[in-house]
C-alpha cells in the first residue's frame, strides 16, 4: 500500500530544497551575474544561459501529458521576453543540441518537480532585477521586469498546486528526481558555454 502525503508545502518543499541545495548552490556561484562587478556581457551571457536552458525544460516537458497547460503557457512568454531583450543586445540566440531524455519516466510529480526549479529560478531573477537596472540602466530588462512583477503571484499558484496534489512517497520521489534533473541541466548547459 502506498503511503499518503497529507501536508504538502511543509512535507514537499523541504524535501525539494533539501534534494538540490548542493546544485543550487554550485550554479548560483557559477552563473555570470554572481561576480561582484558584472559587465554587460556578463548580462548578456546570463540571459542567454536561461534562455537555452528554459528552451530545453520547455521542450522535454511539452513532450508530456502530465505537464499543466498553464505551465507552458508561462515558459512559452518568459521565452519570447528572453528572445527580445537578446535581440535587444544584438545577441546571436544559438541554441544547443536537445538532451536525449528518452529513458526518463515523466509523471505529473516529476514535472511538478521541474516547476519548482523553473518558479524558484523566476523569482531569483525578481531579486537580480534591481542589481541589472542600476547596473545597466540602459540594458533591456523585459524577462527580469517580468518576473519582479508577476514571480511571486506565480509562485503562489504553485504552491496552491502542490496543495491541491494528492501526494504518496512515489510521487516525491518523483518530484526530487524531477528538481534534480532540472538544476543538473542548467549546470551542465552552463559547462558547455564556457567551453565553447
Amino acid at each position: 500500500m502506498i503511503a499518503m502525503i497529507t501536508t504538502a508545502s511543509d512535507t514537499v518543499l523541504p524535501l525539494l530544497r533539501k534534494a538540490t541545495a548542493e546544485l543550487h548552490a554550485k550554479l548560483d556561484n557559477s552563473l555570470p551575474l554572481a561576480s561582484a562587478y558584472p559587465s554587460i556581457e556578463d548580462y548578456s551571457q546570463h540571459l542567454l544561459g536561461f534562455k537555452n536552458w528554459l528552451s530545453e525544460i520547455a521542450a522535454f516537458v511539452d513532450r508530456s501529458s502530465f505537464s499543466s497547460s498553464e505551465f507552458s503557457e508561462i515558459n512559452t512568454a518568459l521565452l519570447k521576453l528572453l528572445e527580445r531583450d537578446l535581440q535587444a543586445l544584438n545577441v546571436k540566440v544559438t541554441s544547443p543540441a536537445p538532451s536525449n531524455e528518452s529513458s526518463i519516466k515523466l509523471n505529473a510529480a516529476y514535472c511538478m518537480g521541474i516547476e519548482y526549479v523553473v518558479k524558484g529560478s523566476a523569482l531569483g531573477s525578481a531579486m537580480l532585477y534591481n542589481k541589472a537596472a542600476k547596473m545597466f540602466p540602459a540594458a533591456p530588462i523585459e524577462f527580469m521586469q517580468d518576473s519582479k512583477n508577476n514571480g511571486k503571484h506565480r509562485w503562489k499558484e504553485f504552491i496552491e498546486k502542490l496543495e491541491a496534489y494528492d501526494w504518496t512517497e512515489d510521487d516525491l520521489a518523483s518530484a526530487q528526481q524531477g528538481s534534480v534533473w532540472a538544476f543538473q541541466r542548467y549546470i551542465k548547459l552552463h559547462e558547455m558555454s564556457q567551453e565553447q
